[in-house]
């Protein structure tokens, strides 16, 4: 696991993407089965990140290493999810799942099952037509706005209002890698993958 986290960190995260990581991590665990648990309280010393027994004996280090992306977004974007959490929380719930599943599986380069998060496999279609390098980095600026200012972008509770958040947060992302001049490149790939998402992306964001 220890080795799993290193590789990922060492030239995943900090290098590529300028993603803030933790100086340290917290102790580290087993759960039988395929079960993972991932705590990320302010107390370092309090923090789990408890990885799959199964994962680790069938070598599927990719498990291990979403873990560890896992937790470093709840770090960054300063989520607890054992407390109680309002409809902001929530919807920064299913950003952080779609963020980590999307990056790890980027990292390893493999379109492996990208089941839960949100926004996953939308992401892997732009980046199978947009290129990773470009992807990456608009993802990660979208998890540093996100950490920057929760609240910006966020609707009230409606129908596609998790999935209008997420874009306006990409917004951001590809406007501080490009100024946004891909943009409306994004939007078209989205169409073409499902109307709805493109639909997210052309909400005016909020003021």
């Amino acid at each position: 696991m220890v080795n799993s986290q290193a590789h990922y960190e060492n030239q995943g995260i900090p290098k590529t993407l300028d993603i803030p990581v933790p100086d340290d991590t917290p102790p580290i665990s087993v759960l039988s089965g395929d079960h993972t648990d991932i705590y990320a309280p302010p107390e370092l010393y309090r923090g789990n990140i408890a990885v799959s027994e199964d994962a680790l004996q069938n070598g599927d280090f990719r498990r291990c290493t979403e873990d560890y992306v896992a937790y470093v977004t709840y770090v960054l974007l300063g989520m607890n999810v054992k407390k109680t959490a309002d409809d902001l929380d929530l919807v920064k719930f299913s950003f952080a799942i779609t963020m980590e599943r999307y990056l790890n599986a980027s990292f390893w380069n493999q379109d492996y099952p990208l089941t839960g998060g949100w926004w996953t496999t939308p992401l892997w279609y732009l980046r199978e037509h947009m290129g990773s390098a470009y992807v990456d980095k608009i993802s990660a600026y979208a998890l540093r706005s996100v950490a920057d200012n929760p609240s910006e972008g966020h609707v009230e509770k409606g129908r596609g209002h998790t999935d209008i958040y997420i874009c306006n947060h990409l917004r951001i992302g590809a406007q501080v890698v490009d100024g946004g001049l891909r943009w409306k490149e994004i939007t078209n790939n989205l169409r073409t993958l499902n109307p709805e998402y493109s639909k997210a992306c052309e909400f005016t964001p909020p003021s």
